[in-house]
């Protein structure tokens, strides 16, 4: 049903292999970075904590250094905490403020320009406005690419970044070639081993599963999986993501068997490395529940949806995308797999209601549409029935035929 999304990671390469550049003379000489306690609670998990530190201290930066560029990179990863909290208007708009500066301070033709647009890009494409982002996601690149070179791994990044855009867009043969060239910039230039090149390897088996090539995507999601294990060894979060990537793959194949071992063996890394109130946690169950619902064992299924809405609305709160989504993921269970509608309704009702009112907040001039709301991620499949199903007049559920 789900698969772990790629888009954090990379953007986070994307923020980490910038360096400082030249700024107003009231700037400090490097950029102010994010305090220590800050970066705890993203780690952990706590993404509204870390957005609550960040705010905070972009306005000491802001006291301090006024609209300096010494206070971008504090405002675009508080951007990127406000996006993981699910709170995509506000990432937007801290993405904007940095881009603002960046260009003022900077200019237009700035590396560091380049990067606040793909940052603000890649809000866009949280939010569903994928044409809008592939806008951004170009003008970074075009940006980027003339002062970096070919070569160059953030440029491999822009390759990446619209690369996905594309793939959301369900344009897998274009994403496909964007993907192969980050990748292969990579290859060259870090011989194989770095995890930024493992990112790339999945990037590329994403688009060949999407394009039917299952056995090629495969080999690429092995390819990845060995590159983190050297890098990081066996018990490593890094090696849960890439057991939930291959687990998809394999389980697109109707290898199940091995799929779910997969998934168990990464939600057991995640249990033990990162704790049961993680939201990467919450990932690996909701992975281990849907290839579990793919081999018809419904009723073993349920409790771990269930566990999956514990902990995301402790972690992340009962307003975040993901949480609607594995509500309507359990809804959609009780009703097709137990035969449970008077189950199912509430949560429907529940994870549609809470889906409209993201969708009026994100998007208000356009909320009214279903093109528009279909076209938003946390509007997948199951939340798209669910909102058919809760917009029709509440009637008594239909009996089931009795069992011979």
């Amino acid at each position: 049903m789900f698969r772990r999304t790629m888009f954090r990671p990379l953007v986070f390469l994307l923020l980490l292999a910038g360096q400082a550049s030249p700024a107003a003379a009231r700037a400090p000489a490097s950029r102010v970075q994010p305090s220590a306690a800050a970066l705890a609670a993203d780690a952990r998990g706590d993404y509204a904590q870390a957005l609550d530190m960040g705010r905070a201290e972009i306005a000491a930066c802001k006291a301090k250094w006024g609209r300096s560029a010494a206070c971008l990179d504090l405002i675009s990863k508080s951007a990127l905490a406000a996006q993981s909290a699910g709170q995509y208007r506000a990432g937007e708009q801290l993405a904007r403020d940095a881009l603002d500066i960046a260009r003022t301070e900077l200019g237009e033709s700035h590396i560091d320009t380049a990067r606040c647009y793909n940052i603000v890009a890649f809000m866009l494409n949280a939010q569903g406005r994928l044409a809008d982002a592939e806008v951004l996601y170009r003008k970074a690149l075009a940006i980027g690419r003339p002062i970096l070179g070919d070569r160059h791994p953030d440029t491999a990044t822009g390759y990446d970044t619209l690369a996905q855009n594309l793939h959301d867009q369900s344009r897998y043969a274009e994403a496909l070639k964007l993907a192969v060239k980050g990748m292969d910039i990579r290859r060259k230039r870090l011989g194989g081993k770095d995890q930024a090149l493992a990112i790339s390897y999945d990037n590329v088996a994403m688009n060949l599963d999407a394009l039917g090539q299952l056995a090629e995507g495969e080999r690429y999601y092995r390819i990845a999986l060995e590159i983190r294990r050297v890098a990081s060894g066996d018990r490593h979060p890094d090696i849960a993501t890439s057991y939930n990537n291959l687990a998809a793959n394999l389980g697109a194949q109707g290898r199940h068997d091995e799929a779910e071992q997969l998934n168990r063996q990464a939600l057991e890394i995640e249990r033990m490395t990162l704790g049961e109130y993680h939201p990467q946690t919450a990932t690996s169950y909701n992975n281990l529940a849907a290839e579990i619902v793919w081999q018809r064992r419904f009723a073993e299924a349920a409790p771990l949806f269930a566990r999956v809405i514990e902990i995301r609305l402790r972690t992340l709160g009962e307003d975040h995308p993901a949480t609607i989504d594995a509500i309507g993921a359990l809804a959609m269970l009780e009703l097709l797999g137990l035969h449970r509608p008077a189950e199912a309704l509430p949560l429907f009702r529940l994870a549609t209601g809470k889906t409209q009112a993201r969708i009026v907040l994100a998007s208000s001039e356009r909320a009214s549409t279903d093109e528009h709301l279909r076209g938003l991620p946390f509007f997948r499949c199951h939340i798209r029935a669910a909102w058919d199903l809760a917009r029709q007049p509440a009637q008594e559920p239909a009996r089931q035929p009795a069992t011979p």
